[in-house]
């Protein structure tokens, strides 16, 4: 127990030194290193059902308590790397669902330590984050699904008049390619007009 209680504590200040760097590849580092101190904390009291591991729990050194992060704080400071990924990710839907952890693990905080107001904090802000990042996610689906219409509307009404055209019906369609009786009279005229030329001796 007493091992794994520094091994929590040192996956805690790990987490920490990556948590300051305040980027998304640091807060994904602390979530993993604070996940890994809750497991840590879990272990000795998920092995603690026997009689023979409870009497090797009282039994062990009482500086063993004191070296293993109390679980509220490691939920705390999760809640706290979702908050942080939340605040840099620029995708709505992906923005809610970080938030909606973030709440999650306050929550868990304010359960295992109901005197901590810390974790109410936690909880209050994750709770506005999440209905604003919700909000504005519903108002970019309303606003996905209007340029959606908009878009079959137009090219609904392009196969309707036979592919559109860039001309009103009032404006004719510039004749890209001569006519075969323009092409003949120029012939003709080019001809007459060589005939009328002197010949050269």
């Amino acid at each position: 127990m007493v091992a794994e209680a520094e091994q929590a504590e040192a996956a805690k200040k790990r987490a920490a030194a990556h948590f300051v760097k305040n980027t998304t590849e640091g807060y994904q580092e602390a979530l993993t290193e604070y996940s890994a101190a809750i497991e840590l904390v879990r272990q000795p009291h998920a092995r603690s059902s026997t009689p023979q591991h409870s009497l090797a729990r009282s039994l062990a050194p009482r500086c063993a308590a004191a070296q293993t992060p109390s679980s509220h704080l490691l939920y705390a400071n999760r809640s706290a790397c979702y908050a942080g990924l939340a605040e840099k990710e620029w995708k709505p839907r992906e923005k809610v669902l970080l938030w909606a952890k973030a709440l999650g693990e306050a929550h868990a905080c304010t359960t295992l330590d109901s005197a901590w107001a810390k974790g109410y904090l936690r909880v209050a802000t994750a709770q506005l984050e999440l209905a604003a990042a919700a909000e504005k996610w519903e108002t970019r689906k309303a606003e996905d699904l209007k340029w959606k219409r908009e878009r079959q509307a137009t090219e609904a009404g392009k196969t309707a008049t036979g592919g559109g055209s860039a001309f009103s019906d009032e404006e004719a369609e510039p004749a890209e390619v001569e006519s075969e009786k323009a092409r003949a009279e120029r012939i003709a005229a080019m001809e007459a007009a060589s005939d009328d030329r002197p010949m050269t001796p």
